[in-house]
């Protein structure tokens, strides 16, 4: 009878194959959503700029902006590091690079609260709404790429990729490398250009 019921037992039909590239299109689509996203906000700023009658010179602390862009631009040579290595096989500096991302990455908010805590601009005036919208909208979204970032480098720690796998790592530091540029897009329409004090 166990026999029987053995035999009678129907498989399940074998999981389809993963197609190629889907990991690729879907992050140049979230790349693109922060690409359009961050280009809204900056919209939004350069309207809410040019339909304010205060529009406040503001004194923004250029030299301590321009630092936080270059410790942002350093975490994506570290990202893009740390997926050569994992290309060469090297799984020691990947670790070491993605650990680096992630700490140049809070780097770069310590380095952009000191310029919010030194500029001292009030929220509810039209320059700080504009100004800490597009700020702050951006530290969220550096947030979530970290939180991917930080997801696979877990996942490599678990020894989950190789050189031949390495697709959701690529993705992983292509996403970062969009967050990374939308943020040059925000220090030179919001810092370059509305800063005085160089």
């Amino acid at each position: 009878m166990a026999d029987a019921i053995a035999e009678s037992r129907i498989e399940p039909p074998p999981a389809p194959p993963q197609r190629a590239g889907t990991v690729r299109t879907a992050t140049i689509l979230a790349g693109a959503s922060v690409t359009m996203f961050i280009g809204g906000l900056l919209g939004q700023y350069a309207a809410a700029r040019r339909g304010a009658e205060d529009w406040p010179g503001v004194d923004i602390p250029n030299v301590a902006a321009a630092m936080a862009l270059i410790t942002l631009l350093m975490s994506s040579v570290t990202v893009q590091w740390g997926v050569s290595a994992l290309r060469a096989g090297d799984r020691r500096n990947l670790y070491v690079a993605s650990g680096l991302t992630l700490v140049l990455a809070a780097a770069f908010v310590n380095a952009l609260a000191f310029v919010w805590s030194t500029m001292g601009v009030e929220v509810a005036s039209d320059f700080g709404t504009a100004f800490y919208t597009v700020t702050g909208a951006y530290v969220v979204l550096l947030a979530g790429a970290a939180v991917a970032l930080a997801v696979i480098t877990l996942r490599a720690l678990a020894g989950e990729f190789t050189p031949r796998d390495s697709e959701l790592v690529q993705a992983g530091a292509a996403l970062w490398h969009f967050t990374v540029g939308a943020f040059v897009l925000v220090w030179f329409v919001v810092f370059l250009l509305e800063g005085t004090n160089l």
